[in-house]
């Protein structure tokens, strides 16, 4: 887990005293799906967002994509996956000998070059879960290398 925010104890001048001086506050977080932006937004919890001069706690916010939003670097790749007649299909990344689903998302266009976060084989699956539209591929071994591309057609 990455802390963000911490507040320490201030003098706010706002009343009641006992309440606003420990610094609370909420947060919002906003989703742009088009884009996969995230932004963290934290408000004081005198400040009214809706209104033009309201101001944030100093630092905020902070803006990151979606595929920023994960705890570790990629140590190693799998074979760049290219997509033929479907657009934005869900990517799953298995750990093969554990079955873990490492990660899972939708992307965006036809190409993903799917990341893993150790070295070993794994297995991806491709398109629309739960559907006769579902491609599995499996022995994916993780490279620093580059990898021929692997194509998949629906």
């Amino acid at each position: 887990m990455t802390v963000l925010a911490v507040a320490n104890p201030v003098v706010s001048r706002h009343q009641p005293a006992r309440l606003h001086d420990n610094s609370p506050g909420y947060g919002i977080v906003r989703l742009n799906r088009k884009t996969r932006q995230i932004v963290i937004e934290c408000w004081p919890r005198w400040s009214d967002p809706s209104q033009a001069n309201a101001r944030q706690y100093p630092g905020w916010p902070i803006k990151l994509h979606q595929l920023d939003n994960r705890a570790s670097r990629p140590v190693a790749y799998l074979p760049v996956i290219e997509i033929e007649g479907k657009n934005d299909p869900v990517i799953r990344v298995i750990e093969q000998s554990s079955g873990e689903i490492i990660y899972a998302l939708r992307i965006s266009g036809r190409r993903f070059h799917p990341w893993v976060l150790a070295p070993g084989k794994y297995t991806v699956e491709i398109g629309e879960p739960g559907t006769q539209r579902w491609r599995r591929i499996a022995d994916l071994q993780a490279s620093t290398e580059p990898q021929a591309p692997i194509r998949v057609a629906f």
